[in-house]
């Protein structure tokens, strides 16, 4: 399996979830903020990318992706260098 976007030092693959056929992959380093990758897992462990999901409200060092989970339809990732105003990278977890 490669990575659909490569890109010297995204991290891709720091962080690794998987619940039936799909697989969750963190990305944290990818450009500058993070994204998570999630591939179906096919016949003879082939896997097919499915999406890209990227936070709309990025910024530099929120790295999605760092830490990811998937139970059903539910994918929870952390960006731990996510900036809320007058804090800096306190962190926050995305769930879709």
């Amino acid at each position: 399996m490669l990575h659909v976007h490569p890109a010297a030092g995204a991290q891709f693959g720091s962080a690794i979830a998987c619940d039936g056929f799909r697989l969750v992959v963190g990305a944290p380093a990818a450009a500058s903020k993070g994204s998570i990758e999630i591939f179906m897992i096919g016949p003879g462990a082939t896997f097919a990318h499915q999406t890209t999901l990227v936070h709309p409200l990025a910024s530099n060092g929120d790295q999605l992706g760092y830490s990811v989970s998937i139970d059903g339809n539910i994918i929870a990732a952390l960006a731990i260098g996510d900036d809320f105003p007058g804090r800096a990278d306190r962190g926050s977890a995305w769930v879709t």
